[in-house]
């Protein structure tokens, strides 16, 4: 039970990051701990979603172009 509540509680910070400007391409959720990958539209949204991820102590990396987000964490 403990496990599913940190998932829902990980699913509902996503969707909060999903705003004008961002699309979420692909979520990997396992048991000890999840990846998300966001697509966004200019650099400055790409920017503020790393702001929110960091805020939510996510692990962050961004692809080359910079307009890709990527997110880790644990459950």
């Amino acid at each position: 039970d403990i496990k599913e509540r940190k998932k829902r509680d990980a699913m509902k910070v996503f969707s909060s990051m999903i705003f004008k400007g961002v699309t979420l391409t692909s979520v990997k959720v396992d048991d000890k701990k999840f990846k998300v990958d966001f697509s966004c539209t200019s650099l400055s949204v790409a920017q503020r979603l790393k702001e929110l991820a960091k805020k939510a102590q996510y692990k962050v990396s961004t692809t080359t172009q910079g307009n890709n987000v990527s997110m880790e964490g644990v459950l």
